[in-house]
């Protein structure tokens, strides 16, 4: 799970990615390039106004614990849509808004390709803004929790050291080539061969950026919230059984083998990282099988290296990326913060 932060230079617009794309391990939705969101309703915050987009319903945590809709534009939630939070989650709603100096609103999106998302604030986004699916598992408070915890390691960092992770023109051209030589796809056309090379390319990019981010945030909620970790188990485990499917004989005809290399290994290291949390090692046999179990634990041996903080968030990444060999596929791009800092 995770959303932004993701861009990419040379490209326009937003993108729908196929099953491989959009479904790996953190459930990421991406966008190609920074959003220019234009604001058409507001939302009364805690006494402020906050611009927010045409998300759907817009909800936050009002002083009695529950989050309703509040913008008098929609019709007042049906009570199955009124969710209460944990004391502990609306603290840490609290906690992100004093770290960042940004109000923190959460909000039903039925329009996500996963099951839920942030954007943080930006120049012109003044809020963060976590948006979960209304057909989501029902663990809202391990979704807002995970969401106020990646907020808060983003802004450890001071402003200088903020980047979004992205993905260049650079990595596009690799890929296309990687594409070129895939006999499987001699037959389809330039358009058809644009597009999958921007499927793949953006789905490998941020699963290489989420998985290790997402672990250090799970590892997070699982040491210190014990409240939230099964919650955290009925978020986790589709997770692992989409994962399984990348095995699938038809991805692998047409992924070029240096793409599928890195993802089993990713997916690898996220299975055995839950098969050690869980004590479970069952989840770790289909990467042993398939010849991916040692590769995966390179990652999770580096994983543990890295200190623990949001400041070595990006040298995590980069880590990953070297040992993948997935450096030359992305970028990072200095971060926008809001006008205030």
């Amino acid at each position: 799970m995770c959303e932004e932060p993701m861009v990419s230079m040379g490209g326009t617009g937003a993108m729908r990615l196929g099953n491989f794309a959009r479904r790996h391990p953190m459930g990421c939705f991406f966008r190609r390039e920074f959003e220019s969101t234009t604001y058409h309703k507001t939302l009364q915050f805690g006494g402020r106004i906050l611009p927010t987009d045409k998300l759907g319903p817009v909800v936050c945590p009002p002083r009695n614990g529950k989050m309703e809709v509040s913008d008098d534009c929609w019709p007042s939630p049906a009570p199955e849509d009124v969710v209460e939070l944990r004391d502990a989650t609306r603290t840490l709603m609290v906690e992100t808004e004093q770290a960042t100096g940004c109000p923190v609103v959460v909000t039903a999106d039925a329009t996500l390709t996963m099951t839920a998302g942030v954007l943080m604030a930006t120049s012109n986004r003044p809020g963060h803004i976590i948006r979960i699916h209304p057909k989501a598992p029902p663990v809202v408070d391990y979704y807002v929790a995970y969401y106020c915890g990646m907020i808060q390691r983003f802004f450890e960092s001071p402003p200088e050291e903020r980047f979004f992770f992205g993905v260049g023109d650079k990595g596009r051209y690799q890929f296309r080539k990687l594409l070129e030589r895939m006999p499987s796809l001699k037959r389809l056309g330039e358009a058809a061969i644009s597009a999958m090379c921007e499927q793949l390319l953006t789905g490998i990019m941020t699963h290489l950026r989420s998985v290790p981010l997402g672990l250090r945030l799970d590892n997070w909620i699982f040491s210190k919230h014990s409240e939230l970790v099964e919650m955290q188990r009925t978020a986790i485990q589709p997770q692992l059984q989409e994962n399984n499917r990348s095995t699938d004989e038809k991805f692998r005809s047409v992924c070029p083998p240096p793409v599928f290399d890195a993802t089993m290994s990713i997916n690898a290291a996220f299975a055995q990282f839950w098969a050690e949390k869980w004590n479970q090692p069952e989840l770790a046999l289909p990467y042993k099988a398939s010849g991916y179990a040692a590769a995966g634990e390179k990652l999770l041996q580096i994983f543990r290296d890295v200190p623990d903080s949001g400041r070595t968030d990006r040298a995590l990444i980069d880590a990953w990326g070297a040992e993948l060999n997935l450096t030359n596929g992305y970028v990072w791009v200095a971060y926008q913060g809001p006008q205030h800092e």
